[in-house]
């Protein structure tokens, strides 16, 4: 039954790369998730790491984008074509990711009670609105996901006297993660810190061999980043970051952090997704309190004591790498993404929780189908084009066609989906563009000197880039659209 249900869902989410032009844009990509596909199309024509062809760029995550070049190469350059492969390459790796988790929880669980399970926990993931979300948003959080398993399987495989192998392979695979997001390098240098210093059963020159490879590995996109802007900070993390504390901030922190500790109940498509419905997500949590207590209980007393040691260390550098964002990042959107390994912590104790219990196994059956009609239900809706469109692609891309003149260049705070649907883009909040990244407080005359004339976006971003009085430099409304407004000088 798991496993015709397993291909059904493989099915749905196959057509979802194969729906109309009109929806391809739609959910579940996400509007950032376009700088990095810019990127890869860009790659794949010939034109290096360039975010408009011509301008070198540091704002992506190097392992996925360079990956997912291959999507537009294999489609000619063509950006639909090359949209449809990458979301059939999601799929893969949420397929692989689901398979690395149910090892995972086969390591967790005594033979007997997992094994008529498994394709049973294969489901649970995929179906997991939450994964999904991370899986095909078009950045690089899927591929992280199954670093995080990959990982979590070796941690687990470490014998009492790990060989050189096995300490390479961990640097490999830390070398990997960190070039599939770069905050990784917060947890993975904590793990091996932990191991070289703490962990008496791994020779200490094989650390240092780990630790080599994986500086081997991540070195020549740190160097690409210096040696092109001068600095080895990306440009996205730079134009994001804010030091500045403020209350939207920390409701936004406490809604992704309730989102991520129950995952399962994650309902930001189409159902409610509110401060209180974060509040009621947060209640269930508490209550489930003492179940996934139990669940953790139970895991650590099936894992050897150097897995629990290297296994709690790196927790604890990702708890340090989350909170560092919620301090330092005003990116609130991004904080799903951010948290994201807990949600994984944390489907993984329900699972065997779940698994463990004393429920009655067609209940649990019931639980596992009800989980997934629901999943089927959203992913139906985008099938047929329902709930929320792209409207960057309805209102922004719309706009800037009818009234700017193809060979004219038009600036933007937001570029993710305008950049890659259309050529001659100029990103200004610096995310993309080192080059505004360091003229943040002089936009106008940066687009003065560039000479561009025309600009969209929402109101209060040209607001923020172009100044409370920017008719009197100017600028004029052309025209409007949804939330976009069209400028030209």
């Amino acid at each position: 039954m798991y496993r015709v249900a397993r291909y059904v869902v493989y099915l749905l989410l196959l057509l979802l790369a194969f729906r109309q032009d009109v929806y391809i844009a739609n959910n579940p990509l996400q509007e950032d998730g376009y700088y990095s596909l810019t990127v890869a199309r860009n790659l794949a024509r010939g034109n290096g790491y360039t975010i408009d062809g011509s301008m070198p760029t540091s704002g992506f995550q190097p392992l996925v984008t360079t990956v997912s070049s291959l999507c537009f190469m294999a489609s000619g350059g063509d950006r639909i074509g090359g949209l449809r492969l990458y979301l059939v390459l999601s799929l893969i790796v949420h397929a692989l990711c689901a398979w690395v988790f149910a090892r995972v929880v086969s390591q967790l669980v005594p033979d007997t009670g997992i094994v008529p399970w498994l394709p049973a926990v294969e489901l649970w993931y995929l179906v997991s609105l939450y994964m999904f979300t991370l899986h095909f948003n078009g950045l690089e959080t899927g591929v992280l996901l199954l670093g995080y398993g990959l990982l979590v399987l070796h941690l687990l495989s470490m014998p009492a006297s790990p060989k050189r192998a096995w300490a390479l392979t961990l640097g490999v695979l830390l070398g990997l993660m960190i070039l599939t997001r770069i905050d990784v390098l917060v947890p993975a240098s904590v793990l091996l810190l932990w191991l070289l210093m703490r962990e008496p059963s791994v020779r200490k020159g094989d650390i240092l061999l780990a630790a080599i490879a994986t500086g081997l590995i991540i070195l020549p996109w740190f160097a690409y980043i210096y040696t092109t802007f001068g600095t080895i900070m990306p440009s996205g993390g730079a134009a994001q970051s804010s030091m500045v504390f403020t209350a939207e901030r920390v409701e936004q922190a406490f809604m992704n952090i309730a989102e991520a500790l129950v995952p399962f109940a994650f309902m930001r498509f189409h159902l409610f997704s509110s401060f209180w419905g974060e509040i009621a997500r947060l209640v269930l949590f508490v209550a489930l309190v003492p179940v996934m207590w139990g669940a953790a209980k139970y895991v650590r007393s099936m894992i050897s004591t150097q897995a629990r040691g290297s296994l709690g260390v790196f927790f604890i550098g990702i708890i340090a790498m989350c909170l560092y964002y919620v301090l330092t990042n005003f990116a609130t959107w991004h904080y799903t993404r951010y948290f994201a390994s807990l949600a994984y912590g944390i489907t993984l104790l329900v699972v065997v929780a779940f698994i463990n219990s004393p429920l009655h196994h067609r209940i649990k059956h019931l639980v596992v189908a009800g989980y997934a009609l629901l999943f089927l239900g959203v992913v139906g809706s985008m099938l047929l084009g329902k709930g929320a469109g792209n409207e960057m692609v309805v209102d922004q891309l719309a706009l800037v066609q009818r009234f700017v003149p193809s060979a004219d260049e038009v600036a933007s705070g937001q570029t993710g989906t305008l950049g890659f649907m259309r050529d001659h883009v100029l990103n200004i909040d610096g995310k993309v563009n080192h080059e505004a990244l360091m003229r943040l407080g002089a936009i106008p005359e940066y687009l003065a000197e560039r000479n561009v004339r025309w600009f969209c976006d929402e109101p209060e971003l040209i607001e923020k880039f172009l100044g409370h009085d920017w008719p009197r430099h100017g600028w004029r409304i052309i025209g409007q659209k949804g939330n976009f407004v069209l400028l030209r000088r």
